[in-house]
């Protein structure tokens, strides 16, 4: 009846409230309490599992969080995010091509976005498959040219396999998105370094000085 449905459009809005409260928290405990009231309010709405799961990562039992993220429904908003934190889980465990698999299913639910390209690419990286990590970064930069975390992956692949002009365009490629970002520059300053470029070393860093 109405009076049923007010109640629980009354109970979920307080159950996110504590949810939104718990990611804002200043400390574990603080969270604690916001997700235990959410929990109280609505046991098994998505983002009070994901709220519990992610506590219980950084708790003294992360691997509880797994029966967490179990009760998530694929359906669910917040079924991408709880494949993220399984996969970081399942990783920490040593079970590498498991969390593999788990962001690789992941995304084939969301084609075309470049967090899950790059996410692919450390779960290769992370199994010791370079060609697919290198082909996933670039997969990455193709969809958002402006990456620079999959860019530096590239730039950092090319100069250990000694490839200098792939690694020299990469740097390019990276001052040109940040004439405003002094971390570029470091990070440019850094790698004409490891190729012993010192003319181009002191270049970066000049700019990098003056921001």
């Amino acid at each position: 009846d109405g009076t049923s449905q007010v109640t629980t459009c009354e109970e979920a809005r307080r159950s996110a409230h504590h949810s939104l409260a718990a990611s804002y928290a200043t400390s574990r405990g603080d969270a604690s309490v916001a997700v235990d009231r959410a929990a109280a309010l609505a046991p098994d709405e998505p983002a009070v599992l994901l709220a519990r799961a992610r506590l219980a990562l950084t708790g003294p039992s992360p691997d509880t969080a797994l029966a967490l993220l179990d009760r998530i429904p694929s359906s669910a908003v917040e079924s991408l995010e709880a494949a993220v934190l399984r996969a970081e889980l399942l990783s920490t465990m040593g079970l590498r091509e498991t969390a593999r698999s788990t962001i690789d299913a992941a995304a084939a639910r969301a084609p075309g976005t470049s967090r899950w390209a790059a996410l692919r690419a450390r779960m290769a990286e992370e199994v010791g498959d370079r060609d697919a990590a290198i082909a996933r970064f670039t997969e990455a930069l193709a969809i958002r040219f402006d990456d620079a975390s999959s860019r530096n992956a590239l730039i950092g692949d090319a100069s250990t396999r000694g490839d200098v002009d792939g690694a020299l365009g990469g740097i390019e490629q990276l001052l040109a998105l940040g004439d405003a970002h002094t971390r570029f520059f470091l990070r440019a300053a850094e790698l004409y370094a490891a190729l012993d470029r010192a003319g181009e070393e002191m270049g970066a860093f000049r700019p990098a000085s003056a921001l």
